[in-house]
């Protein structure tokens, strides 16, 4: 007990030297953060938004400027953006960036507590203090807090998603679904929660497991925008999907198409692999964020943050296989 009570303040006070180096390195030079980032983009769209206009309609009028960041989330940011404007009134246009940075901050030590607590779980107090300190420290999670990225709120939901599946699949499809609200990056790896081990289900049951799934990843994005769907159609679907239209980055070694069909290919074989639940859900995210990183025309770093975090979940899993079957570490 006393050696889990000394892991225990040992890991509080590493994310409490993470939460302040943070701020104190957030606080410097805001305004020159803030200008031209996403955050100012989505704090602007939220404006929009709580003026009772769509934020996907500027996509055609805007797309053909050189610093014109358009709307390409799920409505889940703007939506908060627009809460905060409202909530939270004020003149000073910093006031977006200050929110979002306390926020942001929050999730960040959110998220390696719960790294914590889910290894501590199967009594590996050091691990999860070796795991937390890999997610706090590593450039790519601390680059996603520093330069303001959206990506954190959609990776706390999916480490519950990853967490979730090991025992109630349906749950962790409603933890992707908020994922995705926040952003869409996890989209990739939707056809492995829902098609996950259906090989094993017979006729009528298959198709209830499928359809429940579905609509658990679903409901609550597309719930979302609906009504901007609605309002503006054409509007919606160029701005989602104005990420994969383009072009290339940097030198590649193959050509795009072929490169597409590479990588396509290689998200089929994945699908069909966790169809037949041949590997876990989160080894087959693995393999489908290791295709993208390795093969999309267009790659930012925070992705990393993306593969890095489906990574520390496949020790998690392994952890927990080894705690429930004891064969496993013969």
């Amino acid at each position: 007990m006393q050696k889990q009570l000394a892991i225990s303040v040992l890991f509080i006070a590493l994310f409490s030297l993470a939460a302040y180096y943070s701020f104190a390195r957030i606080d410097q030079n805001i305004e020159r953060q803030f200008q031209g980032s996403d955050i100012e983009a989505i704090w602007m769209e939220g404006g929009r938004m709580c003026k009772g206009k769509n934020p996907y309609s500027r996509i055609l009028s805007g797309a053909e400027n050189a610093h014109y960041k358009p709307p390409t989330y799920f409505p889940g940011f703007y939506m908060f953006a627009c809460a905060a404007q409202k909530f939270f009134p004020t003149e000073h246009r910093l006031s977006g960036i200050e929110v979002w940075m306390i926020v942001n901050s929050c999730i960040y030590l959110l998220i390696g507590i719960l790294l914590f607590i889910l290894f501590s779980s199967q009594e590996e107090y050091l691990l999860g203090l070796i795991v937390a300190a890999i997610f706090y420290f590593t450039r790519w999670h601390f680059r996603s807090l520093l330069s303001l990225q959206i990506d954190l709120a959609g990776l706390v939901f999916l480490v519950l998603a990853f967490a979730a599946t090991q025992r109630k699949m349906l749950l962790g499809c409603f933890f992707l679904s908020l994922s995705l609200l926040m952003k869409q990056v996890a989209l990739i790896i939707v056809p492995v929660f829902v098609f996950y081990g259906l090989s094993r289900e017979r006729g009528q049951d298959r198709f209830l497991e499928l359809a429940k799934r579905a609509v658990l990843v679903g409901m609550i994005p597309i719930a979302a925008l609906l009504p901007f769907l609605i309002d503006d159609f054409n509007g919606v679907i160029n701005s989602i999907f104005y990420s994969a239209s383009r072009g290339a980055q940097g030198q590649a070694l193959y050509p795009p198409a072929l490169r597409s069909m590479m990588m396509f290919g290689v998200f089929a074989l994945v699908y069909v692999y966790a169809y037949l639940g041949r590997a876990s859900v989160v080894i087959c995210s693995l393999m489908i964020m290791l295709n993208f990183a390795g093969l999309h025309r267009v790659f930012f770093s925070q992705y990393y943050a993306w593969l890095s975090i489906t990574f520390l979940m496949v020790i998690y899993e392994w952890i927990s296989n080894r705690k429930s079957n004891p064969d496993l570490s013969a």
